[in-house]
Order: C-alpha cells, then structure tokens, then sequence
C-alpha cells in the first residue's frame, strides 16, 4: 500500500512499514498484538487486536474503534482481509474448540463500512489468513486445523456462500495470498517453505526459508 510493505509486528504490538529502499518504520503502536491488517477505500489502515477482539482505525489522527467484537461469542481474532468496498472480513477463533467436534465455533465475521458486524461463514476451523480474489467474487482462506485452504464465492451483500475446498495441503497453512492467475501462495508453517497451489491441490511453486524459520503470513 502507497508503495510500501506494511507487516504486524505482533510481539512488538506495533505496525510497521518498509520502503523500497529497505527502511523500516513503525507508524503505530497499540496496547495488544496487531494481526491482520486492510485499508478502507479513503486509505484509512485497520488492524485487529487480537486479544480485546477488536478493529481499529489508526493514523495521523490517533486510534479508534473500527468493529467491536466483545459481545460475539469468541476467544480472540485472527487474520483480515478488506474488499473494494471497505467491507473486512475478519477470523472469529475459539481456544475452546476442539477436532471431536462435530462443528467448529469458529467463523468468519464480516464488519461493514459502518461498523456493524455480522457472521458471513460458519464452521471454521482455524480460520488464518484470507485473501479475495482480483474480480472481487471469491474469498479463500486457510483453515489452520483442517490443513486446507477453502474457497467461497462472495455474495452482492458480502455474505459468503458455496463453500468448496480448493486445496488439501496435509500440513498446517498459516497466510495465504491470491496471485494475478487465481493460485494461492500458502505459507506452510512447520515446513519452513511458502508454496504455490492451483486449485485442486497440484503445488506448482516453492520457496524455502533458511534452516530453522517458520513461513508464516505471506
């Protein structure tokens, strides 16, 4: 965004952004781990805070609340993604959930331009990084503890519909980007490697992190 590489820096709880040139600056501090990140269509940045399970506004003119979610059912928030039209989608997660299950809490929360939250999917397991695609009508996101990415078409009203897999991974996704050609670079956490997965599962791309790091957001 504006030509820079903007990161959660969650352990530090501080947004950072890096240049081109490689400076690094941090342009906000919060009193909790920032996790997703998205912009609204005036370019005002949002950012989850996890544990006070909230979306904020942050910039010039301080930090605001965006999406409050303490009154929904949940542990902490995850990953974000925001659309064209400043509609975010945001990862409900619950500690409590468990794989004997038969359905999971977690969900995928949808806060609207005005603030207003409502549930677009439901039976989430471990709802992880998101992405929309570039025509604006599919939503895929990792599912950390089903080891798969999922795939949904985005209704008109932003609710999100016709649940698909689109890849079985056998591993723990955490980040997960759409490229220009509708593949999914996915971060494999454990495997130190970020791969890139057509629809269906055929892995097409690898990178590998040095020995030792975790592949996390991408």
């Amino acid at each position: 965004h504006d030509n820079k590489l903007w990161l959660s820096d969650m352990h530090a709880h501080s947004v950072m952004t890096v240049d081109a040139a490689g400076k690094v600056e941090t342009v906000a501090k919060f009193d909790d781990r920032p996790s997703g990140l998205g912009f609204l269509p005036d370019g005002t940045p949002l950012a989850v805070l996890m544990r006070s399970r909230r979306v904020v506004k942050f910039g010039a003119g301080g930090i605001s609340v965006h999406g409050d979610f303490t009154r929904i059912p949940g542990t902490h928030l995850g990953e974000m993604v925001v659309d064209g039209q400043g509609r975010a989608y945001v990862g409900n997660r619950e500690h409590s959930a468990q794989a004997s299950d038969k359905r999971s809490p977690e969900t995928i929360e949808l806060v609207m331009p005005d603030g207003s939250i409502q549930t677009a999917a439901d039976d989430l397991w471990g709802p992880n990084g998101s992405a929309i695609t570039a025509d604006g009508r599919t939503f895929v996101v990792a599912e950390s503890r089903a080891n798969r990415i999922t795939a949904f078409a985005i209704q008109p009203d932003g609710m999100l519909t016709d649940r698909r897999i689109f890849a079985e991974l056998g591993l723990v996704p955490d980040g997960v980007c759409v490229d220009a050609e509708g593949a999914a670079w996915v971060s494999a956490v454990h495997k130190g490697e970020y791969w890139r997965v057509r629809e269906g599962g055929e892995i097409v791309d690898r990178v590998k992190l040095s020995e030792g790091k975790w592949a996390v957001a991408c």
